[in-house]
């Protein structure tokens, strides 16, 4: 969406999506300031050196405070998304988080990590109250309603596929719902929408939603219920179910999305939900 603007880079972290593993790593591997060094290497042999603008969230984005504050003068700007913006001791966290944190960090960590849910956990610990179907309902499109004038004026006047994932899964299916004359295709990934999203009188734009049946962040049931309802207001929507996998956006997901994706960008009919059915992925196109 915005390659048009500016030379755009989106790397990989050391050990995740697509980049190489550390080599003979052990307990003290993959911290901040060995993460830093890789991506100080990176930016450096790319030519990031001048008008960068900086998109961070979540743990990234302490990489990418700790990267302008040494490049001040290279950094137009930085956009960032869940980011803890500010030093924080333990007295400011929830006790559930500051709990679960302290148990992470112990030598019971990387069993929690590897073998149980600490990903989602960590996601539901600072909740403090729920909020009721309306209340969402009045958020998501709230929400939806302040994005769209931007995507329609990146996509000046063309159809666009929409994907999210949790909180932007929502999204999706709202701007499924809302902008179906604009919206080819929606995919949202591990989310649901309560049903207050619809439009009286407008059919809601395709959607083929992809959901871990062990979700405990967003059970799958609210995934289900939300493709009933598309179906119920004349839309054509399927939910593939992942058996065994929960909330966390994983490189498998990322590959059975794309996969889907690949097969509407080259004029193909999507593939029915839970296929195996095999696709060569997109590449230099």
């Amino acid at each position: 969406m915005v390659v048009s603007w500016g030379r755009c880079l989106a790397p990989d972290l050391t050990g995740m999506g697509d980049s190489d593993k550390l080599p003979n790593s052990g307990p003290g591997s993959y911290r901040f300031v060995e993460h830093r060094r890789y991506l100080d290497a990176l930016l450096e042999e790319l030519g990031v050196r001048e008008r960068v603008t900086l998109v961070v969230q979540d743990w990234g984005s302490g990489l990418g405070f700790d990267w302008a504050n040494r490049h001040r003068e290279a950094v137009r700007g930085i956009a960032y998304m869940g980011a803890l913006v500010q030093p924080r001791g333990w007295n400011d966290w929830p006790e559930a988080t500051r709990i679960l944190l302290k148990a992470a960090r112990s030598p019971a960590g990387k069993k929690m990590a590897l073998e149980g849910n600490l990903f989602e956990q960590a996601l539901t610990s600072g909740i403090l109250r729920t909020l009721s179907e309306e209340e969402l309902a009045e958020r998501v499109n709230d929400a939806a309603d302040r994005l769209w004038p931007a995507i329609a004026q990146i996509a000046s006047g063309r159809k666009v596929i929409v994907i999210g994932s949790s909180q932007g899964a929502m999204l999706a299916y709202a701007l499924a719902a809302r902008h179906p004359k604009r919206v080819a295709h929606a995919f949202p990934i591990s989310g649901s929408a309560p049903r207050q999203i619809f439009l009286p009188g407008r059919v809601p734009a395709p959607v083929h939603a992809v959901h871990g049946t062990e979700d405990r962040v967003i059970p799958i049931e609210l995934d289900r219920s939300t493709v009933r309802a598309f179906k119920e207001h004349g839309g054509v929507a399927e939910l593939d179910e992942l058996p065994g996998v929960g909330h966390a956006f994983t490189k498998d997901i990322r590959h059975h999305v794309l996969v889907r994706l690949q097969s509407i960008l080259v004029g193909g009919r999507l593939p029915d939900a839970g296929s195996t059915q095999p696709v060569t992925p997109l590449r230099d196109q």
